[in-house]
């Protein structure tokens, strides 16, 4: 016996007695086949089938060139893959050409070649019986051009280039050692379809554990899992696949199955959600999970291991099967799982070192079945559901539900490889079976189409229903188009492009057109067919577009209304940026009005361009009055008035063809408008108007209906409105694109009422002359007409502003003053916080209640009242907090004193109101004279009590009313803005006042904003002071009313004022310099007061004889004098409950402070006891103790003036 070759190694196993005899050697990795590159075709890369000549002299397979013909067209020259030279196939016959003479005596004697060598070809060993001297692999292939035997690494390496076949493939030659190999029956091998194998083999997801070379998918990491996604969605003509494992490694820990397009790529199929798999190291099915149950035998190496999935099943919608073989031998029953959104993916997984699997390829196989899959063709339907498909692929049967109380069940079905292009942009359908009501539709629709929806019923498709013969555009509005189609018709759908016209509009896509089919009726049933453009088809289309274009030129002869060109890309992505108000529904491009009474209206959030500065709507449905409305607002436009009623808005209305330009009153503009017209709106950025100005035109059927109109543009820039008000009202977005105004002339200066809010009243003349139209005084209460307008905020240049009273009605009930801008308008102004107002029946000034004081005379019929506001600064800063002072005028002479005021959040608006039937009045604006300025200059400024810092109250906050029982209750503590006791929920402390406190609506309403508050959620939560440090006998914090622990913060100017360290810490009562007294001291513990009242608590000073006429006990602590009444005294327990908040009261800490005759404060306008504090700059300004604790006057320097001071004559 002839040793083996060197690169043979001997095993355990010995060769057989047939394979003793010498092998020849293996050829180097540098001899290659220079014949078998020159029979492949550079298009295809196989093997030359039916070469032919082209002109250029290179040759390619006759399929190939075919396909070139079929692509460039009928009679259209293609260009040659290599050089790109033109050529002209003659008739477009391909057989027409020269065929490859050498190339076809190339492929005979190949044949001839491989037939002599299969005849005269030595003994194979077994796969066990030789392994690779150079890979260590086993002999499992066969070189034909070295005639030796190798292994699975060598095909990919040393005979990269050579023809290498499987031992399997040779089984007519060895039938005897094939079935040794096997040691068994042969299983059922499905047939794989190789190009089907080759395609799906470019379209693989490698995770990063992974590694493919061919057909061969191995793992390359190290601990983590390693999976192979094929990305080609299980279908019903392929739905089975199978891999062989090639080597098991070190625990052929290998899984097939299905799962969702997002699996894990990083999870063995089966552990994740929406997966399933079986496993070869334990034969354990997961379904979606990492436990597994046992479902079959295991596997090895050279075992095969498929996975099938059944989508003709009466599991229910949108559920399928899943069913695993093992060599061919179906494992168990079909596994019942839901189908995800995108389909299932074959998947294969690996965890171990040295793991191979060889993929075999896809076919179709049933369930419950032994016998050998046949090769089926690739259907054409990528995307499907609902539908089940028949015989070859192109026939769809209807497995839905039909119409449902809920909607309709669509079974659709959409390709993807068959995009509409020139060449092939046509398809039809053959109705075999019409169904229950025959309800059935054909179009076309982007890859990204929602299958659950009939094409054409949203924007993105066409379609056309052969039920009812409409044609769908985007919405569910369809349109009269053809006939109605029945059993045995053959419906069509076609795209043409051209550049004059279509037969009808259709939207073009960047994706492009895909074939799409619906079928909504039970038993439908029809059969789709591809490429079936005709020449007849093509000389119709001529004729329609020919007939188009004569009537385009006879238009061209007549005037025609201008329509701009809108791009659908541009209105594909504004349709995607919509605020909808409640009142309004959306239907693709189709706005409707779905309210009751109130408006509806649809914003686009795209603010106007110079670029894209003009929109068009066209009107769908007039509806019962076509109160429809286009224009644009600012960003923060509410979504319940129409375009042009609110401020920082402007609108063309259809019903009236009024312009609205930040008012509810219109004047006339252009004509009215109904159903079929266009309504368009653009705004004009060049202009010469200044600096925030633009331009503002309206078109009705592109004509333009007026000069443009001079607008402020808002900060965030104007936003396209459109809005409806009456029922059935419908209009179509046509799209943005860029348009100049027809007129270059200066901007019309459009007088339009300035009152932007109001109610109960008529605009009469030109917006400035109000009537009343209310109801006047009724049991239930007040019908009050108010209007307010938010163009003209209180600031220098126009502060002050007039009405003459042409009418006073009955009972001359009229009110001027100032608001903030969201103050209700059913209530009279100055009646609640937030504004101040001044009524000509009574002569009475409201200051935010509704306890007027005497302030000026009663007014008539031809007097002229007016409000203004006046500020010591140079420009009036309008924001919250900010004091000012606000007068009053009758007749151009001011009334009274000028008032301070806080200004509320928003600032102060003029606000006007009207109580009397038939009153009327007429308003002037920007009315501030020198004789105004003269008189204010003159006047002592003696200031009024502060009104409450003003916090804009609306009704839906004072509608917070919650339930006490569900807060904490703070006993003994009451608010001190509303009287709430006891205090209920979160308590507000006051860091600056001496208890005072608020509670959570009045803390909403910012009363007492001036100073800042403590919250305090619960009662325990009130200031803990350490016990253990040291006390100051009898003394107390002037902020929280507790002894005073630790160090003592004694103020070095206000007599007795001490703080804790707690609100000292707070900032409170930092106008002055604190003196910290860290031990109790005798001489300054209790002050003066102990020296002039000789007591020795301080908080509960006592004073003698005096009796609050509140609760009718002593006064003890503060006294709160009248200044009006005589003898009216109150405790500080009465104060804090705002009695007798009429009349101003001044404060007495103690019995011995003295009064300073003739002395007023001008804080609180009290008499000054004890302390006063007088102002060394302005002239006669004196403050009391507490208004000056309070912060008032801190700008100027104030001198303490302990002592009554008394004039000798």
């Amino acid at each position: 016996m002839s040793k083996p070759p060197c690169w043979v190694r001997e095993t355990s196993v010995e060769l057989p007695r047939d394979m003793t005899h010498s092998l020849p050697t293996p050829c180097s990795p540098d001899d290659r086949g220079d014949e078998d590159e020159d029979l492949i075709c550079p298009v295809c890369q196989e093997e030359f089938k039916e070469p032919k000549f082209l002109p250029c002299h290179h040759y390619y397979c006759k399929d190939c060139i075919q396909q070139l013909v079929t692509r460039a067209g009928p009679r259209t020259p293609i260009s040659c893959p290599e050089c790109r030279t033109k050529t002209e196939v003659p008739n477009d016959d391909v057989s027409q050409l020269l065929p490859a003479f050498f190339v076809n005596k190339l492929l005979d004697k190949r044949k001839r070649e491989k037939l002599k060598m299969t005849s005269s070809l030595p003994a194979v060993p077994t796969v066990s019986s030789a392994v690779c001297a150079l890979h260590s692999g086993i002999l499992d292939h066969f070189c034909t051009q070295c005639k030796a035997p190798i292994c699975l690494d060598c095909t990919l390496t040393v005979h990269k280039h050579h023809a290498c076949y499987s031992l399997e493939t040779l089984t007519g030659s060895h039938p005897s050692l094939i079935a040794e190999q096997r040691k068994g029956p042969v299983e059922p091998q499905p047939s794989m379809d190789v190009n089907v194998k080759l395609r799906i083999l470019q379209c693989l997801s490698i995770g990063s554990n992974s590694l493919v070379r061919g057909d061969i998918f191995m793992y390359a990491g190290k601990r983590e899992v390693g999976v192979v996604k094929i990305l080609e969605p299980m279908s019903p003509l392929l739905n089975y696949f199978e891999y062989e494992i090639v080597d098991r490694g070190e625990k052929c820990a290998i899984g097939i199955g299905v799962g969702e397009l997002e699996y894990p790529l990083d999870r063995m199929p089966g552990w994740n959600e929406k997966g399933i798999g079986y496993h070869a190291d334990d034969g354990y099915l997961y379904n979606q999970s990492g436990f597994g149950i046992q479902l079959g035998p295991t596997s090895t190496k050279g075992d095969r291991m498929g996975c099938g999935v059944d989508f003709d099943t009466d599991l229910g919608y949108g559920y399928v099967s899943v069913f695993f073989t093992r060599n061919g031998q179906q494992v168990s029953k079909p596994i019942k799982m839901k189908r995800p959104t995108h389909g299932l993916y074959p998947l294969v997984g690996m965890h171990s070192k040295g793991e191979k699997v060889r993929y075999l390829g896809h076919c179709r196989r049933l369930p419950d079945s032994v016998q050998p899959c046949t090769s089926v063709d690739i259907s054409p339907w990528v995307r499907s559901n609902g539908v089940k498909f028949l015989d070859d692929g192109l026939t769809l049967e209807y497995c839905g539900e039909g119409l449902q109380p809920e909607g309709q069940d669509v079974g659709a079905a959409q390709t993807l490889n068959y995009c509409m292009e020139r060449g092939n942009h046509h398809f039809e359908m053959v109705i075999q079976e019409s169904g229950k009501g025959g309800m059935l539709a054909i179009g076309l629709a982007s890859s990204t189409y929602p299958l659950h929806l009939c094409p054409g019923s949203s924007i993105g498709s066409i379609a056309y229903r052969t039920d009812n013969g409409l044609l769908y555009r985007g919405d569910e509005q369809g349109t009269p188009f053809g006939s109605v189609c029945t059993e045995g018709d053959t419906v069509g759908c076609g795209f043409q492009q051209c550049d004059d016209g279509v037969p009808f509009s259709a939207p073009s896509l960047k994706e492009g057109f895909i074939p799409f089919v619906a079928l909504l009726s039970l038993g439908a049933k029809v059969k789709v067919t591809f490429d079936t453009w005709t020449s007849y088809l093509e000389r119709a289309l001529s004729k329609v577009i020919a007939v188009k274009n004569s009537q385009a030129a006879k238009c061209k002869e007549s005037p025609v209304e201008r329509q701009p060109s809108m791009d659908v890309n541009v209105k594909l992505r504004i349709l995607q940026r919509l605020s909808i108000g409640r009142n309004s529904l959306v239907r693709g491009d189709i706005f409707m009005y779905a309210g009751d009474r109130e408006v509806g209206v649809v914003k686009i959030l795209e603010p106007m361009s110079p670029l894209l500065n003009y929109f068009e709507y066209e009107i769908v449905d007039r509806g019962e009055k076509c109160a429809i409305g286009i224009g644009v607002g600012e960003l923060e436009y509410p979504l319940d008035r129409m375009p042009g009623w609110n401020e920082k808005g402007i609108g063309y209305h259809a019903d009236d063809g009024y312009l609205y330009n930040q008012s509810g009153f219109g004047i006339q503009l252009g004509p009215t408008s109904t159903k079929g017209d266009r309504m368009g709106c653009g705004v004009d950025f060049d202009t010469d108007l200044g600096y925030g100005y633009v331009s503002v035109f309206f078109t009705r059927n592109g004509q333009q209906v007026s000069k443009p109109i001079k607008m402020k543009r808002p900060t965030h820039g104007l936003y396209p409105l459109v809005g409806m008000h009456s029922k059935g009202e419908k209009v179509r977005y046509l799209g943005h694109c860029r348009r100049l105004p027809d007129s270059v002339q200066p901007c019309t200066s459009v007088d339009i009422s300035p009152w932007v809010r109001s109610n109960g009243v008529k605009f009469l003349d030109d917006g400035l002359t109000l009537e009343y139209c209310g109801e006047g005084l009724q049991p239930e209460g007040q019908d009050v007409g108010a209007a307010q307008t938010l163009n003209y905020c209180m600031e220098r240049g126009n502060h002050h502003f007039e009405m003459v009273i042409q009418e006073s009605g009955k009972g001359g009930m009229l009110a001027i003053g100032l608001a903030s801008s969201t103050y209700p308008l059913h209530l009279c102004p100055g009646s609640s916080i937030g504004s101040i107002a001044y009524r000509t029946d009574n002569g009475l000034l409201y200051r935010g209640n509704e306890q007027g004081v005497a302030f000026g005379p009663v007014c008539a019929k031809g007097d002229i009242v007016g409000c203004g506001i006046q500020c010591d600064n140079a420009v009036l800063e309008q924001r919250q907090g900010h004091i000012c002072n606000v007068f009053f005028t009758k007749n151009g002479k001011v009334i009274g004193k000028p008032v301070q005021c806080s200004v509320p959040e928003g600032g102060f608006y003029p606000f006007v109101a009207l109580l009397s039937r038939g009153a009327k009045f007429r308003a002037t604006f920007d009315s501030w004279t020198r004789d105004i300025e003269i008189a204010l200059s003159k006047i002592s400024l003696v200031k009024q009590a502060p009104v409450v810092s003003y916090a804009v109250s609306t009704d839906s906050s004072r509608a917070e009313e919650e339930e006490d029982g569900e807060k904490v209750l703070h006993l003994g503590v009451t608010c001190d803005g509303c009287g709430q006791q006891p205090l209920c929920g979160t308590r507000y402390k006051c860091t600056v006042c001496p208890n005072y406190d608020l509670c959570e609506r009045c803390k909403r309403w910012r009363c007492h904003s001036e100073h800042p508050m403590t919250a305090i959620n619960r009662p325990q939560d009130t200031i803990y002071y350490k016990k253990e440090e040291v006390l100051h006998p009898g003394v107390r914090c002037d902020i929280c009313s507790e002894p005073v622990y630790g160090t003592r913060y004694k103020c070095t100017v206000c007599p007795d004022y001490d703080l804790c360290e707690h609100c000292n810490s707070r900032g409170a009562h930092r106008m002055h310099r604190m003196n910290a007294i860290s031990s109790p001291q005798r001489n300054t513990t209790l002050g003066f007061l102990q020296r002039v009242a000789g007591v020795r608590n301080v908080g509960n000073i006592s004073h003698p004889n005096i009796y609050c006429d509140g609760c009718k006990g002593p006064v003890c602590g503060t006294r709160y004098k009248c200044t009006v009444c005589f003898n009216y005294d109150l405790c500080e327990q009465c104060r804090r409950k705002r009695r007798h908040v009429e009349h101003p009261m001044t404060a007495i800490k103690s019995p011995g402070d003295r009064c300073h005759e003739g002395v007023k404060c001008d804080g609180c306008g009290g008499d000054v006891y004890g302390t006063r504090f007088k102002c060394l700059e302005c002239y006669d300004y004196d403050l009391c103790w507490e208004c000056q604790g309070k912060g008032f006057h801190s700008a100027h320097k104030l001198k303490i003036i302990k002592e009554p001071l008394y004039r000798i004559d």
